[in-house]
């Protein structure tokens, strides 16, 4: 009788030794699930701040383009107004030179 509850007794804590063992499993399972999303989310932040990055520098490379595209624009604009002075005193010449003509 007491050897039957004896090993009544050891089978119930078998039993638990099983449930725990299973539970530890399940729990070191997560653990590695929880980890490899740990690295996943690193390495996604680490290409999102490479590609900030990147971004930063075409945007500067940009503004540095549109800084020289407004250099030439206002050198063109001086030299067109330098051909229109140019050329205003050149029609002014020939009308007075047309005028002494008729004289």
């Amino acid at each position: 009788d007491t050897m039957e509850s004896l090993r009544k007794e050891l089978e119930v804590e078998k039993e638990a030794l099983h449930e725990t063992e299973d539970k530890l499993k399940n729990v070191q399972s997560d653990l590695k699930t929880a980890l490899d999303a740990s690295k996943d989310a690193d390495a996604l932040r680490a290409e999102a701040v490479a590609a900030a990055e990147e971004s930063k520098a075409a945007e500067s490379s940009v503004r540095h383009q549109c800084e020289k595209l407004k250099a030439q624009i206002d050198l063109l604009q001086k030299a067109k107004e330098k051909l229109d002075a140019e050329l205003e005193a050149s029609k002014d010449e020939r009308e007075k030179e047309s005028k002494s003509s008729t004289q």
